[in-house]
C-alpha cells in the first residue's frame, strides 16, 4: 500500500494504523523527509515499512534526516526528478545518501510538456551515471537505459502497444517503435515528449 503526503504527520499517522489494522504487511509513505527525527520511530511503530523522498540535492539536514530514516528501521529510497544538468552533482548525492543508510534511488522522467525541461539524448550522462550507481527508473524507454533491467516499467511487466505507452496513459509511441523488440514491454516516451522535443533521443533497437 502507498500513501503520499506533502509532509507527514497525524493523519498518515492514523492512515498507517487503520491500514495495518486491515491487514496490510508493506505500507510505503512518499512525502517530504519530516524536520522532526522522532517521527520515523511514531512511522515504524504506526505500521509503515518503507520512506520514499524526493530530493535534488543531499544537504547536511537532508542527510540527518535520512539517515533517522533508516536508523528507525525504515526502508528509505530517494526519488530524483530528470531535469538536466551535470552527473557530477547527482552522483555526489546518490553516495552521500547512501553512506546516510539510503537503500535505493529512483530516477523518474516527469510527463507534461510544461514539466519536461531535456531530451533523453541530453539526459544520457546523467541516466547513465545513475544507472552505474544502482538506481532504478521511471518513464525512461529502454532504448535509452544502459541497463534495461533497471527499468521498474519493464519490471512491472507493463506492456503496451503499437500505439500507446505502457508506462503512461495518453501517451503515444512514435512509429520508430513499432519495429522495436521492446515495443510491448518499454514504457515509451513520456507524455508530452513528443510534443516537445520529438523523437531526439529514441531509437529502433532490433
Amino acid at each position: 500500500l502507498l500513501l503520499s503526503a506533502a509532509s507527514p504527520g497525524p493523519a498518515e499517522l492514523a492512515a498507517a494504523r487503520y491500514a495495518a489494522g486491515a491487514g496490510f504487511k508493506k505500507i510505503s509513505l512518499f512525502s517530504r523527509l519530516p524536520a522532526d527525527p522522532h517521527l520515523f520511530q511514531r512511522l515504524k511503530a504506526a505500521g509503515v515499512s518503507s520512506f520514499m523522498f524526493p530530493f535534488a540535492a543531499a544537504g547536511r539536514k537532508e542527510l540527518e534526516r535520512a539517515a533517522a530514516g533508516a536508523a528507525a528501521g525504515l526502508l528509505m529510497t530517494g526519488v530524483y526528478t530528470l531535469q538536466g544538468g551535470r552527473p557530477g552533482p547527482l552522483v555526489s548525492a546518490l553516495k552521500a545518501f547512501s553512506a546516510a543508510g539510503v537503500s535505493g534511488f529512483t530516477v523518474f522522467f516527469p510527463e507534461g510538456r510544461e514539466n519536461i525541461k531535456t531530451d533523453y539524448a541530453a539526459a544520457l550522462p546523467l541516466i547513465r551515471a545513475a544507472s552505474a550507481a544502482g538506481a532504478y527508473f521511471l518513464r525512461v524507454p529502454l532504448c535509452v537505459l544502459p541497463d534495461r533491467e533497471r527499468s521498474l516499467d519493464s519490471l512491472r511487466g507493463r506492456a503496451g502497444d503499437a500505439r500507446e505507452s505502457g508506462g503512461t496513459a495518453g501517451a503515444v509511441k512514435p512509429k520508430l517503435c513499432l519495429h522495436c523488440r521492446y515495443l510491448l514491454s518499454c514504457p515509451g516516451p513520456a507524455r508530452g515528449y513528443a510534443e516537445k522535443f520529438g523523437l531526439k533521443g529514441l531509437r529502433t533497437l532490433k
